[in-house]
């Protein structure tokens, strides 16, 4: 196998550094276009409930209203994946559509959302992300309301409470201009790179009198470097 100069090969990356340039700044340029012009933004809205001490239907507690018992805590516990699949199950989701009047499937809805338990905790998360805003923070909000009243229907308990109600998001979740076109630049100079060594690899020609010697010519004469009246090395 031919051995690589490192030498030779950083002076031909130098001598192509236009090249380098030119496509590390084609990359972000292109990339940066399709961030401003083409990406649709996303936006994300987030609602966060706590389960509760237990209350029936009827408003009385199991001990008392104001204390959560140790009973309430393995309780919630228990119910909280449960609950988790509550929220994007097809009844709920079937009511949040109607009473929004959404105009979207019930399977591209629950595409929507994501519901997440917070870690040692009896707190629920439910973000919704979408490319209209103030339709996010509604139908999370919707789904809270829907969900906590659906829970008194099925279990005939009322233990949840929304800690955090969803607000319009401003600031899209999938467009970050500033850290794109960094990625951007290095995407560029690594596929520039490439390409450049890849010219070097198969570049041919010989450049100075040490590599007509490795391969066994003898040099018949050379002609040195001279200035013109520019300055310039001819």
């Amino acid at each position: 196998m031919e051995e690589i100069n490192i030498k030779e090969v950083l002076e031909f990356y130098i001598s192509k550094l236009r090249i380098l340039i030119f496509i590390t700044l084609l990359v972000v340029l292109a990339g940066a276009t399709y961030s401003l012009v083409f990406q649709k933004p996303e936006y994300e809205a987030m609602t966060t409930l706590v389960l509760t001490g237990t209350t029936d239907s009827s408003g009385t507690s199991g001990s008392d209203q104001t204390v959560i018992t140790q009973n309430d805590i393995t309780l919630n516990s228990k119910l909280v994946a449960t609950y988790r699949e509550v929220i994007k199950s097809k009844t709920v989701l079937k009511e949040v559509i109607n009473n929004l009047d959404l105009d979207y499937t019930v399977k591209e809805l629950n595409n929507m959302i994501k519901v997440a338990s917070v870690a040692e905790t009896e707190m629920i998360s439910i973000s919704v992300q979408g490319m209209n805003a103030p339709e996010t923070a509604k139908i999370a909000n919707e789904l809270a309301d829907v969900f906590s009243l659906k829970i008194v229907d099925i279990y005939n308990i009322d233990n949840i409470s929304i800690i955090d109600m969803a607000e319009v998001p401003t600031i899209p979740i999938n467009v970050n201009i500033v850290k794109q076109i960094v990625i951007y630049f290095l995407v560029g100079f690594v596929l520039a790179s490439a390409l450049v060594f890849v010219m070097f690899y198969f570049d041919t020609t010989l450049k100075d009198k040490n590599q007509i010697e490795k391969i066994g010519l003898n040099i018949l004469c050379s002609v040195p470097l001279s200035q013109d009246d520019g300055g310039k090395r001819r």
